[in-house]
């Protein structure tokens, strides 16, 4: 998929989650945009959030994975041992089921979970997690029906387009819509103009040399980017900003 079919199909989505009325509809386009992307099965949960009503906080609150392995998980209390719960709890940052060894030790039942999920149709397993400064702990657990080269799908479109998915959700569920709508702060000009470059993947070196200013003026610019959106990462910030309308890039 090229980068320019790529930006469409994100806009899009953007424009669709931002226009759906109910939950319902959320899922449906969030799950016609994965699907794009090779990612068939779902799971997305809240475990913790201020700015959600109770109603909206659950584990599974939007979810497909195979029924008889939910059951078969829940029978044998994996939920007790599963390393991607065990990282996910920690990890501010999307990662891939295959490369959990390189970040925890596991033990053998640990993996012996992680191979029971795939037998069980669970291929190509990731999870974003999705951290914000009001004590929210939510995620996305996604996987494909069958094997697919996982190197094809850059794990940055992914988050981005669970991120928005996010936004909009929590847009349907927040305690007060208005406080969620609008942003303490506005971008300054630098801010918008860094955070614009940012989103078409320029990293900070780059955006440095762009702009004829040091790599530290960029960070300390997106450092105040991320206060003023509540964003803890570039990927959160640029789809934030560009659903509030404050970047077109």
């Amino acid at each position: 998929m090229s980068l320019l079919n790529t930006n469409a199909n994100f806009e899009n989505f953007v424009a669709e989650c931002n226009n759906a009325k109910t939950v319902e509809d959320l899922y449906q386009t969030t799950s016609k945009s994965l699907n794009r992307l090779g990612y068939d099965k779902v799971i997305f949960s809240i475990i913790k959030d201020l700015d959600v009503t109770p109603e909206g906080r659950t584990v599974g609150v939007f979810n497909n994975y195979p029924e008889d392995w939910q059951k078969y998980y829940a029978e044998m209390k994996f939920d007790q041992i599963d390393p991607v719960i065990k990282y996910a709890a920690v990890s501010s940052e999307p990662f891939r089921w295959k490369d959990l060894h390189k970040k925890i030790k596991m033990t053998a039942k640990q993996k012996k979970v992680l191979q029971l999920g795939e037998d069980a149709g669970l291929q190509n397993g990731i999870v974003i997690p999705i951290r914000g400064n009001r004590a929210q702990l939510s995620g996305l657990g996604l996987a494909s029906t069958e094997k697919i080269d996982a190197c094809d799908v850059r794990l940055d479109i992914v988050n981005a387009h669970c991120q928005q998915f996010f936004l909009s959700y929590k847009r349907l569920f927040s305690k007060n819509e208005v406080e969620e709508e609008i942003l303490g702060d506005t971008l300054t000009q630098k801010e918008a103009e860094i955070l614009t470059w940012a989103a078409i993947g320029k990293t900070d070196e780059e955006i440095a040399t762009i702009l004829s200013i040091s790599r530290h003026t960029v960070d300390t610019h997106m450092r105040h980017i991320f206060r003023k959106l509540d964003a803890t990462n570039r990927i959160q910030g640029v789809v934030k900003a560009i659903t509030q309308g404050l970047i077109n890039p």
